[in-house]
């Protein structure tokens, strides 16, 4: 096995020229603000007349949401056009009538109206968002289009519940900036003509639901030399009606909240793809392999991408090989297997292959030419999951430390200006601290 596992890394150490697909993708914010900002001559939507239904309940507004909207703010670095977008929020209750809305751009408090299922979002909230590492001030403010530009309101931004949807006014418009020391450093978004639709998944036939999870992904990401940790977005997931042991994430990369999808990474728009787990045992994870994931890059020239991980790809190499076998090559070898903690899926050792070609199977390499493939991580459950087991349970609560997380599960220090998950003991709560 060691033998076969050195031809395995040779093999590996072919790529699919990294000149071909590196982009010099660049997302800092913008630092200079438009003097006017016009409006467009052909609205996205138009002002809605639809008459609303009966308000839901605030546990059937929770979920995730593909936001669409017409952006009017967007850095030229990213070599994007500013435009039409579509991009993830997730509603999450907090407690009583109170909200979590969690965009790309930080998460920020909400308020429920029972009476009519609006939500109300008080401007100048301030959030923090992962940006190159660092943890960064975010504010989200409401502004109102004009025909000769904008100006800040001073009212709360309301999303007004239509028909199981949400949608802002039509001159309503979200602006998000980046602030150090109470000023503004950068702006990162002013999107108008706002709509929030319920993010559904077409289900395969021969597969049932499991839901819909976050996600973060390592093998797209890292060939632009992105730090996926920085992009976790949300994906569908299904088993197998067969073996309750082979799950599918449906789409990644084209989905309406794909984040490969929304920052223009794929050429492909098509759904179909698949990244294919075998979770039957939770100290081996592996992904099946051969299918294709959805991604294509037309400038590489590549097409039907497969993901893979060094796990998978030695199983399909290997077929008689048993777990223990495979689990003591990598153990000798240093590296660390693909695993299932709680709710917590980690696939490690990833790998980007393509049917058909002589590099078939080989790994992306940075432009740097040395792989800095980063953990692609399933959250099966809340996005705070896998925090229940960091303080060691204690009957006697109140003697027991108390530790915060942000909503992305990290801990924090000195947790203020945000929502949080306060844990004590066994107890775990979500806290709001201004």
């Amino acid at each position: 096995m060691k033998k076969f596992y050195a031809l395995a890394l040779a093999a590996f150490a072919l790529t699919a020229s990294a000149e071909g697909i590196q982009g010099g993708f660049n997302l800092n914010p913008i630092k200079v603000m438009p003097s006017k900002i016009v409006r467009h001559e052909v609205p996205v939507r138009a002002a809605s007349t639809v008459k609303p239904t009966a308000a839901p309940t605030i546990a059937e507004v929770e979920g995730v949401y593909v936001w669409e909207g017409y952006e009017y703010l967007l850095s030229e670095e990213t070599k994007k056009e500013i435009g039409e977008f579509s991009a993830p929020l997730k509603i999450s209750v907090i407690d009583g009538n109170n909200l979590a809305l969690t965009f790309d751009y930080g998460t920020y408090e909400g308020t429920f109206d029972p009476a009519t299922g609006n939500i109300s979002m008080e401007t100048g909230q301030i959030s923090q968002m992962l940006w190159d590492g660092e943890l960064i001030d975010i504010q989200l403010d409401h502004i109102i289009l004009s025909d000769d530009g904008f100006y800040y309101a001073q009212t709360p931004l309301v999303l007004d519940y239509i028909n199981g949807e949400f949608e802002t006014g039509i001159d309503d418009a979200i602006m998000i900036t980046v602030v150090e020391d109470g000023e503004i450093a950068g702006f990162l978004h002013i999107a108008g003509e706002n709509y929030f639709h319920k993010f559904t998944e077409e289900i395969p036939e021969g597969w049932t639901a499991m839901g819909t999870f976050e996600y973060q992904d390592s093998w797209v990401f890292d060939a632009y030399a992105v730090d996926p940790a920085e992009y976790k977005y949300y994906v569908t997931v299904v088993k197998s009606d067969e073996d309750e042991s082979v799950i599918r994430i449906l789409n990644p990369y084209t989905s309406a909240v794909s984040m490969v999808a929304s920052l223009g990474l794929n050429s492909n728009t098509k759904p179909g793809g698949v990244i294919e787990l075998n979770i039957g045992n939770p100290n081996f994870i592996w992904l099946t392999g051969g299918l294709n994931s959805g991604y294509t890059n037309e400038r590489a020239k590549l097409e039907d991408m497969t993901c893979w991980n060094l796990e998978g790809y030695l199983k399909y190499r290997n077929p008689e090989a048993t777990d223990e076998a495979l689990i003591e090559t990598f153990e000798s070898n240093e590296m660390e297997v693909s695993d299932m903690v709680d709710d917590i899926i980690t696939i490690r050792n990833c790998v980007f292959g393509h049917k058909g070609d002589e590099y078939a199977y080989a790994s992306w390499q940075t432009s740097q030419g040395e792989s800095t493939m980063t953990d692609a991580i399933l959250w099966l459950g809340e996005s705070t999951s896998g925090i229940n087991n960091v303080v060691a349970d204690n009957e006697n609560n109140i003697n027991a430390p108390v530790v915060y997380y942000n909503l992305q599960g990290v801990q924090v220090a000195n947790p203020q200006g945000g929502i949080f998950i306060r844990k004590q003991g066994n107890q775990t709560s979500k806290v709001i601290l201004k």
